[in-house]
Protein backbone atom coordinates (compact mmCIF):
# COMPACT_ATOMS: atom_id res chain seq x y z
CA UNK A 1 0.00 0.00 0.00
CA UNK A 2 2.80 2.40 0.86
CA UNK A 3 5.02 1.79 -2.15
CA UNK A 4 2.46 1.97 -4.97
CA UNK A 5 1.95 5.75 -5.09
CA UNK A 6 -1.61 7.04 -5.07
CA UNK A 7 -4.15 4.80 -3.44
CA UNK A 8 -5.52 3.97 -0.03
CA UNK A 9 -4.03 6.21 2.67
CA UNK A 10 -4.29 5.20 6.34
CA UNK A 11 -3.33 7.06 9.50
CA UNK A 12 -3.20 4.92 12.62
CA UNK A 13 -2.10 5.59 16.18
CA UNK A 14 -0.76 3.38 18.93
CA UNK A 15 1.20 3.61 22.15
CA UNK A 16 3.54 0.61 21.86
CA UNK A 17 6.42 1.74 19.69
CA UNK A 18 7.99 -1.72 19.43
CA UNK A 19 4.80 -3.25 18.02
CA UNK A 20 4.26 -0.34 15.65
CA UNK A 21 7.84 -0.73 14.49
CA UNK A 22 7.21 -4.36 13.59
CA UNK A 23 4.33 -3.28 11.35
CA UNK A 24 6.40 -0.85 9.29
CA UNK A 25 9.96 -2.23 9.31
CA UNK A 26 9.45 -5.82 8.21
CA UNK A 27 8.88 -6.66 4.56
CA UNK A 28 6.15 -9.21 5.25
CA UNK A 29 3.97 -6.64 7.01
CA UNK A 30 1.19 -4.70 5.27
CA UNK A 31 2.47 -1.31 6.44
CA UNK A 32 6.09 -1.86 5.42
CA UNK A 33 7.62 1.47 4.40
CA UNK A 34 5.17 3.65 6.32
CA UNK A 35 6.47 6.50 8.46
CA UNK A 36 6.39 6.50 12.26
CA UNK A 37 5.81 9.98 13.65
CA UNK A 38 5.76 10.98 17.31
CA UNK A 39 2.66 13.04 18.02
CA UNK A 40 3.12 16.07 20.27
CA UNK A 41 1.69 15.84 23.81
CA UNK A 42 -1.90 16.98 24.22
CA UNK A 43 -2.03 20.62 25.27
CA UNK A 44 -4.26 23.28 26.74
CA UNK A 45 -6.70 23.09 23.83
CA UNK A 46 -7.42 19.47 24.77
CA UNK A 47 -8.08 20.48 28.39
CA UNK A 48 -10.37 23.24 27.18
CA UNK A 49 -12.36 20.76 25.08
CA UNK A 50 -12.48 18.32 28.00
CA UNK A 51 -13.72 20.91 30.47
CA UNK A 52 -16.36 22.15 28.04
CA UNK A 53 -17.56 18.60 27.44
CA UNK A 54 -17.90 17.84 31.16
CA UNK A 55 -19.49 21.19 31.96
CA UNK A 56 -18.22 21.37 35.54
CA UNK A 57 -17.10 25.00 35.49
CA UNK A 58 -13.49 24.15 36.36
CA UNK A 59 -10.59 26.57 36.12
CA UNK A 60 -8.92 25.78 32.78
CA UNK A 61 -5.46 26.95 33.85
CA UNK A 62 -5.48 24.69 36.90
CA UNK A 63 -6.79 21.73 34.93
CA UNK A 64 -3.98 22.18 32.41
CA UNK A 65 -1.31 22.38 35.13
CA UNK A 66 -2.67 19.21 36.75
CA UNK A 67 -2.77 17.54 33.33
CA UNK A 68 0.95 18.27 32.90
CA UNK A 69 1.66 16.90 36.39
CA UNK A 70 -0.06 13.70 35.30
CA UNK A 71 2.29 13.37 32.33
CA UNK A 72 -0.22 14.79 29.82
CA UNK A 73 -2.10 11.49 29.94
CA UNK A 74 -5.87 11.46 29.48
CA UNK A 75 -6.11 8.10 31.27
CA UNK A 76 -4.94 9.86 34.43
CA UNK A 77 -7.19 12.90 34.23
CA UNK A 78 -10.43 11.72 32.64
CA UNK A 79 -11.41 9.18 35.36
CA UNK A 80 -10.85 11.81 38.06
CA UNK A 81 -12.90 14.39 36.20
CA UNK A 82 -15.70 11.90 35.71
CA UNK A 83 -15.59 11.04 39.41
CA UNK A 84 -16.41 14.68 40.19
CA UNK A 85 -19.75 14.20 38.47
CA UNK A 86 -20.48 10.75 39.88
CA UNK A 87 -19.10 11.50 43.35
CA UNK A 88 -19.31 15.30 43.77
CA UNK A 89 -17.67 16.94 46.79
CA UNK A 90 -19.72 18.06 49.76
CA UNK A 91 -21.43 21.43 49.63
CA UNK A 92 -19.03 24.27 50.28
CA UNK A 93 -15.93 22.47 49.02
CA UNK A 94 -14.04 24.09 46.18
CA UNK A 95 -14.35 21.90 43.07
CA UNK A 96 -10.93 22.88 41.74
CA UNK A 97 -9.28 22.08 45.06
CA UNK A 98 -10.96 18.67 45.24
CA UNK A 99 -9.82 17.95 41.68
CA UNK A 100 -6.21 18.77 42.58
CA UNK A 101 -6.31 16.47 45.61
CA UNK A 102 -7.78 13.56 43.67
CA UNK A 103 -5.41 13.90 40.71
CA UNK A 104 -2.35 14.02 42.98
CA UNK A 105 -3.59 11.02 44.95
CA UNK A 106 -3.90 9.08 41.69
CA UNK A 107 -0.39 10.14 40.63
CA UNK A 108 1.00 8.91 43.97
CA UNK A 109 -0.80 5.58 43.53
CA UNK A 110 0.57 5.28 39.98
CA UNK A 111 4.09 6.13 41.17
CA UNK A 112 3.95 3.65 44.05
CA UNK A 113 2.76 0.89 41.74
CA UNK A 114 5.68 1.55 39.38
CA UNK A 115 8.25 1.66 42.20
CA UNK A 116 6.88 -1.57 43.65
CA UNK A 117 7.24 -3.27 40.26
CA UNK A 118 10.74 -1.80 39.88
CA UNK A 119 11.78 -3.14 43.30
CA UNK A 120 10.87 -6.67 42.16
CA UNK A 121 13.29 -6.55 39.21
CA UNK A 122 16.63 -8.39 39.35
CA UNK A 123 19.53 -6.11 40.30
CA UNK A 124 21.02 -5.99 36.78
CA UNK A 125 17.68 -4.91 35.31
CA UNK A 126 17.33 -2.21 37.97
CA UNK A 127 20.84 -0.90 37.28
CA UNK A 128 20.32 -0.97 33.52
CA UNK A 129 17.00 0.86 33.71
CA UNK A 130 18.51 3.58 35.91
CA UNK A 131 21.47 4.09 33.57
CA UNK A 132 19.21 4.29 30.51
CA UNK A 133 17.02 6.78 32.37
CA UNK A 134 20.09 8.97 33.02
CA UNK A 135 21.13 8.80 29.36
CA UNK A 136 17.63 9.71 28.17
CA UNK A 137 17.91 13.14 29.81
CA UNK A 138 20.47 14.36 27.26
CA UNK A 139 18.61 12.86 24.30
CA UNK A 140 21.36 10.32 23.82
CA UNK A 141 24.01 12.90 22.89
CA UNK A 142 26.57 11.31 25.22
CA UNK A 143 25.09 7.86 25.38
CA UNK A 144 27.34 4.85 25.86
CA UNK A 145 26.61 1.77 23.78
CA UNK A 146 24.54 -0.82 25.60
CA UNK A 147 27.40 -3.35 25.44
CA UNK A 148 30.33 -0.95 25.65
CA UNK A 149 33.00 -1.21 28.32
CA UNK A 150 31.86 2.16 29.64
CA UNK A 151 28.30 0.92 30.14
CA UNK A 152 29.49 -2.31 31.76
CA UNK A 153 31.62 -0.29 34.16
CA UNK A 154 28.63 1.90 35.04
CA UNK A 155 26.42 -1.13 35.65
CA UNK A 156 29.09 -2.84 37.75
CA UNK A 157 29.62 0.29 39.84
CA UNK A 158 25.89 0.77 40.43
CA UNK A 159 25.31 -2.86 41.38
CA UNK A 160 28.25 -2.85 43.78
CA UNK A 161 26.95 0.36 45.36
CA UNK A 162 23.75 -1.58 46.08
CA UNK A 163 25.74 -4.33 47.76
CA UNK A 164 25.48 -6.77 44.85
CA UNK A 165 28.53 -8.87 43.91
CA UNK A 166 28.90 -8.42 40.15
CA UNK A 167 32.37 -9.94 39.73
CA UNK A 168 31.10 -13.14 38.08
CA UNK A 169 28.69 -11.31 35.82
CA UNK A 170 31.36 -9.05 34.32
CA UNK A 171 34.23 -11.54 34.35
CA UNK A 172 33.90 -12.50 30.68
CA UNK A 173 32.90 -10.14 27.89
CA UNK A 174 30.63 -12.65 26.11
CA UNK A 175 28.71 -13.62 29.24
CA UNK A 176 28.22 -9.99 30.34
CA UNK A 177 27.00 -9.00 26.87
CA UNK A 178 24.52 -11.89 26.89
CA UNK A 179 23.33 -10.95 30.38
CA UNK A 180 22.76 -7.32 29.34
CA UNK A 181 20.85 -8.38 26.22
CA UNK A 182 18.63 -10.69 28.28
CA UNK A 183 18.01 -7.88 30.75
CA UNK A 184 17.05 -5.51 27.92
CA UNK A 185 14.67 -8.08 26.44
CA UNK A 186 13.02 -8.66 29.82
CA UNK A 187 12.61 -4.92 30.43
CA UNK A 188 10.95 -4.55 27.03
CA UNK A 189 8.57 -7.43 27.72
CA UNK A 190 7.61 -5.79 31.02
CA UNK A 191 7.03 -2.43 29.25
CA UNK A 192 9.81 -0.60 31.06
CA UNK A 193 11.74 0.04 27.82
CA UNK A 194 11.11 0.40 24.11
CA UNK A 195 13.60 -0.03 21.29
CA UNK A 196 13.85 2.82 18.80
CA UNK A 197 16.31 0.92 16.62
CA UNK A 198 18.96 -1.75 17.04
CA UNK A 199 21.00 -0.95 20.14
CA UNK A 200 18.96 2.16 21.04
CA UNK A 201 16.67 1.76 24.04
CA UNK A 202 14.55 4.35 25.82
CA UNK A 203 12.35 4.39 28.93
CA UNK A 204 8.76 3.55 28.03
CA UNK A 205 7.40 6.45 30.07
CA UNK A 206 8.96 9.84 30.83
CA UNK A 207 7.29 9.74 34.24
CA UNK A 208 9.38 6.68 35.07
CA UNK A 209 12.56 8.67 34.48
CA UNK A 210 11.53 11.35 36.96
CA UNK A 211 10.51 8.79 39.55
CA UNK A 212 13.69 6.73 39.16
CA UNK A 213 16.03 9.69 39.39
CA UNK A 214 14.01 11.59 41.99
CA UNK A 215 13.92 8.90 44.66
Amino acid sequence: MNLAGNGLQIIGTGSNRDKLGLLVHQRDQAFFGADLVNFPPLGEDYCQWLCARLGLGLDLHQVFELFKEAGSRPEMMVPVLRSLRLDPPADGQDLNQVLAIRVREKIIQWQQSFLNDFAQLPMLQQALLREIAIDSLDDGAKRDGMFSEAMKARLKSRMEAQGQDSSNLFKEDASSTSAIQNALDNLREKNFLWRARRGAYWPEDEQHVRWLLGE
